[in-house]
């Protein structure tokens, strides 16, 4: 534990100070929850990311940790020259938010008085919301009847295959929603169907959300 996070951070300052067990492993059990209070597919995401940010920084001899707001913001500018989308720059920032304070250090865009960071991620957003969007399109209701179609025969996998294709389309749900559902998920109720989703793109808590089918 470092001496500048001792001289900020009382709990810290005590826990160097004097060993005492008990509240070693209660510090130990907030560090847990603190890991815990992010999806694990988000703490995979910013380690993934604060990995990139790092290796960007030794090859131009700078610190990554603690990182000059500057230095961001020029990392931030080298992904938008990159082609990398705008939500996917403010993940990289948030990553490096989240590992500073890992370390009990002050992320960089709290640091940053000039607001270089916030002002140079504007003007990405600007820049790229101006241009043409080019969104994935949806499968198309004639092209899922095909793919229904081709889901032929009266075996228990053609049957499965053509309904989930059909609840898909029905409920209006994501591939990684869809192959998530399970049994207890589908309940049938006098209205039609009612359904569970547990884990959604838009969920990253885990609260749940229940989509409801006519008959």
């Amino acid at each position: 534990m470092s001496l500048t996070l001792a001289a900020d951070n009382p709990v810290a300052a005590a826990s160097s100070a004097v060993f005492d067990p008990l509240l070693q492993d209660e510090i130990a059990a907030a560090r847990s929850y603190r890991t815990q209070a992010k999806a694990a597919n988000t703490i995979r995401a910013y380690a993934s990311d604060w990995a990139q940010f790092e290796g960007w920084c030794w090859e131009r001899d700078l610190d990554p940790l603690p990182a000059w707001p500057e230095a961001v913001a020029t990392y931030l500018a080298a992904l938008a020259m990159a082609g990398k989308a705008d939500s996917t720059i403010a993940r990289h920032l948030a990553a490096i938010g989240w590992k500073h304070r890992q370390e009990g250090l002050v992320a960089p865009v709290q640091r940053d008085e000039r607001m270089v960071i916030a002002d140079t991620l504007a003007g990405i957003r600007r820049e790229q919301r101006a241009r043409p969007s080019r969104k994935k399109a949806a499968v198309s209701a004639k092209d899922l009847a095909a793919m229904i179609a081709s889901a032929d025969g009266e075996g228990t996998r053609s049957i499965r295959d053509r309904a989930v294709l059909a609840l898909g389309l029905a409920a209006a749900l994501r591939r990684s929603e869809l192959i998530g559902l399970e049994l207890r998920d589908v309940q049938f109720v006098p209205e039609g169907l009612r359904l569970t989703i547990r884990h959604s793109k838009t969920d990253q808590e885990g609260e749940g959300q229940v989509a409801r089918l006519q008959a």
